[in-house]
C-alpha cells in the first residue's frame, strides 16, 4: 500500500505513506555494515495512492546510495517521478518465479528452521498486516509460505534474519 506520491517531505517520512518502512526495508536488504551486498535484488511494489502500482527495483549497480533513511528515501522520491516499471505485483511475481523459489514470509508458515531452503530464494516479506488475499494467494500459488518463529518481527528485521541464516549457510 505504499504511496506512489513523489512530493513527500524527507523531514517527515513517517507522514509519507511510510517511506521510512520502505527506506529502512531497502536498507536492511541491500547493506552490510560496510558494503552493498552484490548477491540481492530488491523489488518493492507500491500500489499508491494516488496512482500504482510501482515496482522500486534495487540492486549493487545503484551507485551514490546513502545507507541512511534520508538517501534511500531521496532514491525512492526520483524514481517515483519517473517510474520504469509499474508491473503489479502478480505480474512481477511471474517474470522472477522463474529465477528460484518463491518463499512467503507468514506467521503461520512452514518454521524456516525446519527446511533446507532451495537453491536462488526468492523471498516476498509483507508489512504488519500480511499481504492482500489476492496477492498471497498468487504467491503461494507459486511458492511455499515459512515462518522465523512464534515471534513477530518488523519487515526490515525479517530481512536481517533471512540474510544472516543464508550467510551462515543455515
Amino acid at each position: 500500500k505504499g504511496s506512489t506520491d513523489p512530493n513527500f517531505s524527507l523531514d517527515e517520512l513517517t507522514k509519507a505513506g511510510r517511506i521510512d518502512l520502505v527506506a529502512r526495508f531497502i536498507t536492511s536488504s541491500i547493506y552490510t555494515s560496510h558494503k552493498m551486498r552484490s548477491d540481492t535484488r530488491v523489488f518493492i511494489v507500491l500500489n499508491g495512492p494516488p496512482s500504482g502500482p510501482v515496482v522500486l527495483k534495487i540492486d549493487s549497480s545503484i551507485r551514490g546510495l546513502g545507507v541512511d533513511e534520508r538517501s534511500v528515501a531521496t532514491w525512492i522520491r526520483e524514481q517515483l517521478k519517473n517510474p520504469t516499471d509499474t508491473r503489479s505485483f502478480e505480474q512481477l511475481l511471474n517474470n522472477i518465479n522463474k529465477e528460484g523459489t518463491i518463499y512467503l514470509l507468514k506467521e503461520d508458515g512452514r518454521d524456516i528452521n525446519n527446511i533446507k531452503l532451495d537453491e536462488n530464494p526468492i523471498f516476498v516479506i509483507g508489512d504488519y498486516k500480511d499481504l492482500p488475499k489476492d496477492q498471497e494467494a498468487a504467491t503461494l500459488q507459486l511458492g511455499k509460505s515459512l515462518s522465523l518463529g512464534s515471534t513477530s518481527y518488523l519487515s526490515s528485521s525479517c530481512i536481517s534474519i533471512i540474510h544472516w541464516m543464508l550467510d551462515q549457510h543455515i
